[in-house]
């Protein structure tokens, strides 16, 4: 709800997990994080995030962009060789183990456009060859300084079959039967879990998915690709 004449404003709730001492995973902190639109933005429907602070006791200290970025990650793709970091799309994790749904089209990027490696091993397995696919984890700027940390999409499964209909990828006998993909990120470091992001909250009135509800998107728009510098033997820059 907004003031008529006011910006828009949204409001996500965000958990943040840690390990447990039964060695699973447990939530620590819940924050109800508002997103409103960056000075300049003209689309009520659509606009870039303002960043802001964001501190939740125990353990949640960081800013919007880097929370929504933990739990919401830019999924990417990098050919040796190449100067360029292909920017493909979105994805949010659903574990804190490292499961990650994003648009299966996404994933089939490398095989659609023919780049990198990738051999089809039979009619249902594709293998990327030496071509990096992943997502990127920013760093807590307040912590940890700026920059992400890549990690690789250890697997990706998704939907399709050997027919006309309804969504022809390119170059291949493939069409995709549904546009969602399952993918299995690798871990962060031992004993630090994905942040997943809760869509449906049991016995909280009003969440969760339903007819008639309004569905709100967040991610990484309007993304492109990104020239890459190499600084040393393990590290790339680039204005990301």
């Amino acid at each position: 709800m907004r003031e008529r004449g006011a910006k828009p404003t949204l409001a996500i709730l965000k958990t943040h997990f840690r390990k447990s001492k039964d060695g699973g995973w447990a939530i620590e902190t819940l924050k109800s994080i508002p997103l409103k639109p960056r000075s300049g933005s003209r689309d009520a429907s659509f606009f870039a995030i303002e960043d802001d602070l964001v501190v939740e006791s125990p353990a949640l200290v960081g800013t919007i962009k880097s929370v929504l970025g933990h739990s919401i990650a830019p999924i990417v793709a990098h050919v040796p060789g190449e100067r360029i970091l292909r920017c493909l799309g979105t994805g949010f994790f659903i574990s804190c183990s490292g499961l990650l749904v994003t648009a299966a089209h996404v994933i089939t990027d490398p095989i659609e456009r023919q780049y990198g490696s990738v051999k089809e091993l039979d009619n249902r397995t594709w293998n990327l060859g030496d071509l990096a696919l992943g997502v990127m984890i920013p760093l807590n700027p307040i912590l940890q300084g700026s920059g992400y940390v890549f990690r690789d999409i250890e697997w990706a499964g998704f939907l399709a079959e050997r027919a006309e209909k309804p969504l022809p990828i390119a170059g291949v006998n493939l069409k995709l039967t549904s546009d969602t993909a399952i993918c299995k990120v690798s871990p962060i470091a031992e004993g630090i879990p994905y942040q997943p992001l809760a869509i449906v909250q049991p016995g909280l009135a009003g969440t969760g998915m339903g007819v008639g509800k309004i569905a709100t998107a967040i991610g990484y728009g309007e993304m492109r690709e990104v020239e890459l510098q190499r600084e040393s033997e393990r590290v790339m820059s680039g204005d990301f």
